[in-house]
């Protein structure tokens, strides 16, 4: 069996981050040319710059994609220093800071 190491390929949009931070993937980031305000490169800029992953513009895809893929698949030393820059961005209890703020909210309410 031929066990691959886990690359995440996405779109640069800001939902798409917080599962692969959480699990620390190496991942390839492809901004959508087209998305309001281009933020979708301004999210993939600042992952790239922080070494949490590689990014790849839409229009380099045809001749950067398997390259960048091949160098991924070869370097563990690389895969596993992105894995752990992403791991960095990653907020594992977000769930849990997001319903303490929610109750804190509807409790100041609550003593209006």
């Amino acid at each position: 069996m031929l066990m691959l190491p886990p690359i995440s390929l996405f779109a640069a949009q800001a939902q798409r981050f917080g599962g692969n931070h959480a699990a620390g993937k190496t991942a390839i980031v492809v901004p959508y040319p087209y998305a309001a305000a281009d933020h979708q490169s301004f999210n993939a800029k600042v992952l790239a710059e922080s070494g949490a992953a590689l990014l790849v513009k839409d229009s380099d895809l045809k001749e950067y994609l398997l390259p960048v893929l091949n160098g991924l698949l070869k370097d563990e030393a690389l895969r596993s220093r992105i894995g752990d820059a992403c791991r960095s961005f990653g907020m594992p209890d977000a769930g849990k800071v997001i319903a303490q703020k929610s109750y804190r909210s509807f409790e100041s309410i609550d003593n209006q």
